[in-house]
């Protein structure tokens, strides 16, 4: 039955476990916007709430994601300063 329920819970959210392990096996190129980002992330917490082995692709993620938002913020800073 659990087996059952993490296989329909894949399913419900469109994603099977190879696709997951494949994103997290390799990096991430930079031409992936941020919004798919999270959309992945979104997807992976749930993956996360039915199996914790999705814990690292989950933190992968959330850490890129907060990589992205850093090197935003530095851009915005360094065009502000060079714009006066």
């Amino acid at each position: 039955m659990i087996r059952a329920l993490i296989q329909s819970g894949r399913e419900l959210i469109g994603i099977s476990k190879i696709t997951i392990h494949k994103l997290v096996l390799s990096m991430l190129p930079r031409n992936i916007t941020i919004e798919r980002l999270q959309e992945a992330r979104i997807k992976v917490a749930q993956l996360v709430l039915i199996d914790r082995v999705y814990l690292p692709i989950f933190e992968r993620l959330e850490n890129e994601i907060a990589t992205r938002h850093h090197e935003d913020d530095l851009v915005a800073r360094a065009t502000a300063i060079v714009n006066g």
